[in-house]
């Protein structure tokens, strides 16, 4: 039986990803810090019965989407990602949060782990077979790739030879 991968694993892995991407693709370099913000709750759970009142006041709401990455892209105002880990399930305020944004000209999406998040960035910038090799290079990305069970080398059969 295989482990089961926690939400906090998958996400913390898929920003590892980013932060990879950020320096090896020429569309995607210069914009430091891609993923500007996440959600600062994300599940962990509340410490003190007043952290969620504080929580609150400060903005923060429930069913935002985890990651939000900043940067327009193929007619889109930028990419929402909620994560899941791959049993996991999503609330009615997140849906209704996802298809808001969605109508609102973003690319939000739930995605259920570590790969279907790779594979919604992969297209969003289009990365190219190329531009994956290179991230394959880049230290500890193979490590992560094995941790959730992904074949590099199928991956690279579904990338583009060249950028769109």
């Amino acid at each position: 039986m295989s482990k089961r991968i926690s939400e906090a694993t998958h996400q913390k892995d898929f920003v590892f990803y980013v932060r990879r991407a950020e320096k090896v693709v020429p569309r995607i370099t210069g914009n430091a810090q891609m993923i500007r913000m996440t959600a600062p709750c994300n599940g962990l759970p509340v410490r003190h019965p007043g952290h969620k009142v504080e929580a609150k006041k400060m903005g923060m709401m429930p069913g935002v989407p985890d990651l939000i990455i900043s940067h327009p892209r193929k007619g889109y105002h930028g990419l929402f990602i909620e994560m899941k880990a791959e049993n996991g399930s999503v609330s009615a305020l997140q849906a209704a949060y996802i298809d808001d944004l969605n109508s609102e000209g973003f690319r939000a999406v739930v995605c259920f782990g570590f790969a279907e998040a790779m594979e919604v960035f992969n297209d969003f910038f289009g990365i190219t077979e190329t531009e994956f090799r290179q991230l394959l290079d880049e230290p500890h990305i193979q490590q992560v790739l094995d941790r959730h069970g992904i074949c590099s080398s199928t991956l690279l059969g579904d990338l583009p030879e060249q950028s769109a």
